[in-house]
């Protein structure tokens, strides 16, 4: 048996090939690799000798794809190119996270057509939320962050996979994941400071995703997996794992001997543009494979334990971590505050709003008002935030329709569709739907563009896809999609009236 897993030596799956191996010894594991020298990957081989084959190659190269999928009774692709390197290299994103993805279907539809794939999205697909509606789920709308190259290009990517056709598939939208190099890897870089202090995040680990996948197979093969396949999940921690961005920085910070205060200033960050939420739905998965195991806090302990230098923090004075560590990113191509030194305003208005409203976020913390302090991040007004936190009382997006399988019909289509701006142009049925046609396309147009293309129902009712050309990203076509009520909803929790014009793309 060959589990074929691309993106084998990143911080998820690198963790889940000894489990996966573990379930029975009849499996082998084939990975891509640019290079079988590598470290990673002459350890894989050493420890698990001949039960790994190597494949050297690129997902961006056809052949080499289809050698990975032949024969493979499962394919994983959790092959990515992730900010900060997708920012400065865009290129290099569309090429993984969209073209690979396309190069992952086509060969299994050619050579291995009744191969599983599980297709690892991303909770960035849904772009920017806030306090407004900090729980989302599969089927809001997708409305890609400007400038993140990295959604714009999983989500194309992640579209490809659901209208595939394929027969065994499945799309798990992953939340943010804690590694045990995450805070050593993220004081490099600029990047820290898009992350709004008062963003809602549900982290996972790598742990409890690399867990996720071992269950999901194991499961499968012993037929405990019923309902599964042909669907779209969110993968994420769970109520233990809800926090904020400023509680996260805190918390990571605390190992160093400090805390958010001592280190960063609140002008220094994002206040919008970010990619994160709390899930309603992400229970679904736990229910079915019971893969977590690891807490928010237990994951920074363990990341203390496994890299003991951040610890040496707690003996340089916090004033000198801030002006070596900390302030020296704020020249960097990520940060905010190097694109106010360079007058780059596209970035600064996703990001604030206007360059005004950038300038007017104290430095000082005790005038910058925190969610999990109690305070309204708009106002400072008291807003209490572990109700804040309790789902039975989150308000759901309306998608449009009434969510009820057995009630959809075509009127519900047509109704779901017009909630996002789409008319029908074509379809295989007039008055009733089942379950069986789902998955069959129909072709809509866009009130905004005017373009056609096709969606399934399902991808149009369960998935929140919605026009291509206004939905996904370069150029953001902000100006478009935001009249319609599917993604007006959200994008009106941090845009104003008079910002309905603009639109985004990269030079």
């Amino acid at each position: 048996m060959i589990i074929a897993i691309f993106g084998a030596t990143g911080n998820m799956m690198i963790k889940s090939i000894s489990g996966i191996l573990n379930i029975d010894n009849s499996i082998k594991i084939r990975i891509l690799t640019r290079s079988a020298s590598s470290k990673k990957v002459k350890e894989l081989i050493r420890k698990h000798q001949n039960r790994i084959e190597v494949i050297e190659g690129s997902i961006n190269n056809k052949s080499d794809v289809e050698k990975m999928v032949t024969h493979a009774t499962y394919v994983i692709n959790a092959a990515a190119i992730i900010p900060p390197l997708s920012e400065k290299k865009p290129a290099m994103s569309h090429k993984v996270n969209m073209e690979g993805a396309i190069n992952v279907v086509d060969a299994i539809k050619e050579f291995s057509p009744d191969a599983a794939l599980i297709h690892i999205s991303t909770v960035a697909i849904y772009g920017n939320r806030n306090y407004k509606h900090p729980f989302g789920r599969v089927g809001d709308p997708l409305l890609v962050a400007p400038y993140d190259c990295y959604g714009s290009d999983k989500l194309k990517g992640e579209r490809y996979v659901v209208l595939s056709g394929l027969k065994k598939w499945a799309v798990i939208r992953q939340t943010g994941m804690l590694y045990s190099n995450i805070i050593m890897g993220n004081i490099k870089d600029g990047l820290m400071f898009q992350t709004p202090l008062n963003v809602p995040i549900e982290w996972t680990t790598d742990i409890e995703s690399a867990s996720l996948m071992v269950n999901i197979i194991k499961g499968d093969l012993s037929g405990n997996a019923d309902g599964f396949w042909g669907d779209i999940y969110s993968l994420g921690g769970g109520a233990k794992s809800r926090v904020t961005g400023y509680e996260t920085f805190q918390t990571g910070f605390s190992l160093m001997g400090g805390d958010a205060r001592q280190f960063l200033s609140p002008s220094w960050h994002a206040r919008r543009n970010f990619h994160c939420f709390w899930f309603l739905d992400s229970d679904v998965l736990e229910d079915m494979f019971h893969f977590r195991c690891e807490s928010f806090s237990e994951f920074f302990q363990r990341a203390a334990r496994e890299n003991p230098i951040i610890g040496c923090g707690k003996f340089i004075p916090p004033f000198l971590i801030k002006k070596l560590l900390f302030s020296r990113l704020l020249n960097d191509e990520n940060a905010p505050k190097r694109w106010l030194k360079d007058g780059d305003t596209g970035r600064i208005n996703a990001c604030f709003g206007s360059v005004e409203k950038a300038l007017s976020i104290p430095d000082s913390w005790d005038s910058f008002p925190l969610l999990c302090n109690n305070q309204n991040p708009d106002t400072g007004e008291y807003l209490n935030y572990e109700e804040l936190k309790d789902p039975d009382k989150a308000i759901k997006l309306s998608h449009g329709w009434d969510e009820d399988y057995k009630a959809i019909t075509y009127s519900v289509i047509k109704e779901a569709a017009a909630f996002r701006g789409l008319s029908i142009v074509s379809s295989p049925f007039t008055f009733a739907a089942t379950e069986d046609i789902l998955h069959t396309k129909m072709t809509f147009r866009c009130s905004s563009c005017n373009s056609e293309f096709s969606l399934t129902p399902f991808a149009l009712l369960k998935g929140g896809y919605g026009c291509p050309s206004c939905s996904e990203g370069n150029p953001w076509r902000e100006d478009l999609i935001n009249r319609y009520p599917f993604y007006e909803q959200v994008w009106l929790d941090s845009h104003s009236e008079d910002e309905r014009e603009r639109q985004y793309s990269l030079s």
